[in-house]
């Protein structure tokens, strides 16, 4: 990753982007609460006052033989989620590469801290979050090979692999995001839990930063999203009002998830393999317009 130049107007976009993430995983739920159950959901403001619960309850730690991995995860993987946007704000469009690396460290650390804690259900939450992630990093990878480059408003053809890359995008955004189809982050059963299940045996203020990045994570895809049919070039000054862009996006995926039953486990590789072909199709339809 390119680090840019350090300014105050960097610094406030990053602490911006960390600060929404929790009102766009609210504007999210709240949609979805009105599409599917004809309810008025939480409060916009709560995320806030649950992730300050959370920060004031003392941690409870699993017992021995739990060792300094589930002790460091949940700080490594807020890291690492706040990373994203640095990453996004490291380059004229998105450092993708960085982004698949960062999300790739984020999930194996997870998954070792719940093969630590010694908790079952949460090994079973880590080794179905790995699974996902190989099946999705191609598509993350080839994503990065062109999602830093392209620009719609190139040519005819360049707006047909921009449509294919943002279907791409959007699918793996429900599965590193852990939404529906691919999972479903308001279940409680723990037999059902993937991204979730690796939560479990956190409490307190160490489940505060999970949340958090979690959420940072979904904003990310969605600025993602925007950026593809938004160039950061075309205005550099459009750059903080782009932050609002995330809780349309958040509407969006609501209405579309609230018309999606979960699949099986054994059919995601479906899900992400159609997004290997629609990057790849991008990458192809980029390649033989630019010739």
């Amino acid at each position: 990753m390119n680090i840019p130049d350090i300014n105050v107007s960097q610094i406030v976009y990053l602490l911006l982007f960390a600060a929404i993430a929790p009102a766009v995983d609210s504007v999210h739920h709240r949609w979805q609460a009105r599409q599917q159950q004809r309810r008025r959901g939480k409060p916009l403001l709560q995320p806030y006052r649950d992730l300050i619960k959370l920060w004031r309850k003392e941690p409870i730690v699993p017992p021995s033989p739990t060792s300094w991995i589930y002790l460091l995860t949940h700080w490594l993987s807020f890291a690492c989620y706040l990373l994203l946007g640095w990453a996004y704000l490291s380059s004229s469009t998105v450092d993708m590469l960085t982004a698949v690396y960062l999300l790739g460290f984020a999930r194996f650390a997870q998954a070792l801290a719940g093969w630590d804690s010694g908790t079952p259900f949460s090994g079973l939450g880590g080794s179905r979050e790995l699974f996902i992630g190989i099946l999705a990093e191609p598509a993350l990878i080839l994503l990065a090979l062109i999602a830093v480059s392209l620009s719609p408003y190139q040519s005819s053809a360049t707006i047909l692999a921009t449509i294919f890359l943002s279907l791409a995008a959007a699918m793996l955004m429900l599965a590193e995001a852990g939404r529906l189809p691919a999972d479903n982050p308001s279940s409680h059963l723990e037999l059902t839990m993937i991204a979730k299940g690796t939560h479990l045996p956190y409490a307190g203020r160490h489940l505060a930063l999970l949340r958090w990045g979690e959420a940072m994570k979904l904003t990310f895809f969605l600025l993602l999203l925007a950026d593809l049919w938004l160039p950061r070039d075309l205005a550099p000054s459009f750059q903080f009002i782009r932050l609002l862009i995330p809780f349309v996006g958040a509407v969006v995926l609501a209405v579309i998830e609230n018309r999606l039953l979960k699949w099986q486990l054994r059919k995601i590789p479906l899900l992400l393999t159609m997004a290997l072909g629609a990057a790849f199709t991008a990458i192809l339809i980029a390649y033989v317009g630019g010739r």
